[in-house]
């Protein structure tokens, strides 16, 4: 058995269930399985149950949040609160249409979207969609989930793409849903490039800890599971998987240093991620939030903006689809809108956007993207 068997394994195994959920049968056994779940659920200990943040606090919640700031009150955004003590942290409450658009230009930028575990292309179509509106040239990503959990497909395939981005050599937005892929893909590019070129990144539902219990709760998302029941008791099952993908302790401490340096400090930084989100730890994303935002302040001058999203009831990675109107406002407003580059009255990048943007150079875009990720189900389109 290898890790690559235990990962399409996983996977077909996700498929049967959903088929068999789709029949009489099954959904009628789905409901005795809920019932007993319950029951058993009643059995564990407190001690079973998933650790809770201070940010998973109810009472706390509504102590901490004040009315809107006049940041955010000058763009009419309706139904949002913000932290009084940190203001750089947006909680949306509900979806209130806001009909608010900014024209930005994407002419000449490329957006990179990385799918995420179990991305389909219809959930992509929508990220994509957030950049072509706007004229980006856009190059969706997806892989499987050992091409984005094990570090030796990682590596190889990071080098690859930073090459390619590198020679395609424009400003880039990155959207992500695998994290890790993008934080090798940022540590293999030339610093100095890096700092001219990637202008923002919007994390959605990342980052995540790399822990049995995230596998786990991916498990409880994709499967529709409590994850206060099932996480505790899904969590040892990947402990095979971890060895077999090679997360070591060693790994992990590597990558705790990576992502803590590899995005520069004028980078413009969105984190968007639902509030009992199953596969993330609310705390430790907030704690990475938080670190990015005080290197930005220490940078000084020309530094980017850090700005955390918190959704108070929102499924993992689809908030685009659970609040949509919200989600393409913040992210137009409090990331693309930030960026000197997008705004239609600047100047274009002279050392990323000599020339425009033509059709030659959109199929240039997406043939070198295509041939430097066969293999690893990288797709690149443009308009």
């Amino acid at each position: 058995i290898n890790a690559e068997y235990m990962g399409n394994f996983l996977a077909s195994q996700m498929l049967l269930s959903v088929a068999w959920k789709n029949f009489p049968v099954g959904r009628a056994c789905s409901q005795r399985s809920h019932t007993i779940t319950s029951w058993l659920g009643s059995l564990l200990p407190p001690k079973h149950t998933r650790r809770r943040s201070a940010s998973d606090d109810d009472s706390t919640g509504e102590r901490n949040y004040s009315t809107i700031t006049s940041a955010l009150d000058s763009n009419h955004i309706a139904g949002h609160y913000v932290s009084a003590e940190n203001p750089e942290r947006v909680h949306v409450r509900r979806s209130d249409p806001t009909g608010d658009h900014i024209c930005l230009r994407g002419e000449g930028c490329l957006a990179v979207v990385l799918g995420g575990f179990g991305f389909k292309p219809r959930q992509m179509e929508k990220h994509l969609d957030l950049y072509a509106r706007h004229g980006f040239e856009t190059m969706p990503i997806f892989r499987s989930v050992p091409e984005m959990s094990m570090p030796r497909y990682l590596l190889p395939y990071a080098k690859e793409m930073a090459k390619v981005l590198q020679e395609i050599n424009k400003p880039i937005a990155f959207h992500t849903g695998s994290v890790w892929t993008l934080f090798y893909i940022l540590d293999e590019m030339d610093p100095e490039w890096k700092r001219q070129n990637v202008k923002s990144i919007a994390f959605d539902s990342t980052p995540p800890r790399s822990d049995i219990y995230t596998f786990a709760g991916w498990m409880c998302y994709a499967f529709k599971l409590n994850p206060k029941v099932w996480k505790p008791l899904l969590g040892p099952l990947f402990i095979p998987y971890r060895w077999l993908a090679g997360i070591t302790p060693k790994n992990e401490a590597e990558m705790d240093v990576l992502m803590k340096r590899v995005i520069p400090e004028s980078t413009h930084v969105l984190f968007m991620h639902g509030r009992n989100d199953p596969v993330l730890d609310t705390s430790y994303v907030t704690n990475y939030a938080d670190h990015l935002r005080a290197r930005q302040l220490a940078a000084g001058p020309g530094a980017g903006t850090c700005v955390e999203l918190l959704f108070h009831k929102s499924r993992h990675s689809m908030g685009i689809v659970d609040h949509p109107e919200i989600y393409k406002t913040i992210f137009v407003q409090q990331l693309l809108s930030k960026v000197p580059r997008f705004h239609p009255d600047s100047a274009s990048d002279t050392a990323t956007t000599a020339t425009a943007t033509t059709p030659h150079a959109a199929r240039h875009t997406t043939r070198h993207a295509s041939e430097h990720s066969a293999g690893h189900r990288a797709l690149a389109a443009s308009e």
